[in-house]
């Protein structure tokens, strides 16, 4: 079930919370993950994953998320609660924010690094093709001098 998860999910920025229900500090945040989890909910590319202590599938997800991530990247462990990690384009990210008590802190953490994914075909202003970012007159640009 969990290598099927994982190549369907392996596209999507997993936002990594790990705690534990009798740890004060995971109480404390909890409120404010939960904020931030609801702002994000709608958004495609994200997906959340809680990972608490006494949960009999908590090494069967870490090993998931293991499994997304490139050879080289640094390995999800529990270290300590609460841990929050992200992990994007096979590369763990943990919280480098001042207060991890901020939901908007956690909200600019969490959110897609890469903003400007591939999303197949548009159009702006004029330019068809692979919309791969960078400005809007950068790309005009590039196609004036194609032509």
């Amino acid at each position: 079930m969990y290598l099927v998860y994982n190549m369907i999910h392996r596209n999507k920025k997993a936002v990594v919370l790990i705690y534990a229900e009798w740890c004060g500090h995971c109480k404390r945040l909890k409120p404010h993950w939960n904020k931030m989890r609801n702002y994000l909910q709608g958004n495609p590319h994200l997906e959340f994953v809680e990972i608490a202590d006494n949960d009999i599938n908590k090494d069967a997800k870490i090993s998931n998320l293991n499994g997304r991530l490139k050879p080289t990247s640094k390995k999800v462990a529990i270290q300590g609660y609460p841990t929050l990690l992200s992990i994007e384009n096979g590369v763990v990210y943990e919280f480098n924010g001042s207060d991890r008590n901020d939901h908007k802190q956690l909200i600019a953490w969490a959110k897609p690094r890469n903003k400007m994914r591939n999303h197949g075909t548009r159009k702006h202003g004029g330019i068809t093709g692979q919309f791969i970012g960078g400005s809007r007159k950068m790309r005009k640009t590039q196609k004036r001098r194609k032509n």
